[in-house]
């Protein structure tokens, strides 16, 4: 599906993503961050996220949806802010 999105919509996601729920102790709190992108499920998620402790970046927008326009507008706002470079 991810081949698909990045033909489809000219992006760069990375297509093996690690679907891992399970928490690592030594990664858990870590100096990274976390985009969050979608309607509000994501925000939601978002909101779990931080209140766990995780840098977030919540982008999530109620009635969101991966349209083209929406994804390269994202796309965009990453690259710009240098949270991805360019990558949703």
């Amino acid at each position: 599906m991810m081949t698909e999105l990045n033909e489809e919509f000219g992006l760069s996601l990375d297509t093996n993503p690690d679907l891992n729920r399970q928490s690592d102790p030594g990664t858990a709190h870590s100096a990274g961050r976390t985009v969050v992108v979608g309607a509000s499920h994501m925000r939601r998620t978002a909101e779990l996220l931080i209140a766990s402790g995780c840098t977030v970046t919540d982008l999530s927008a109620p009635g969101w949806t991966p349209s083209k326009e929406n994804l390269k507008e994202i796309s965009d706002y990453l690259a710009v802010n240098r949270l991805g470079g360019g990558i949703v």
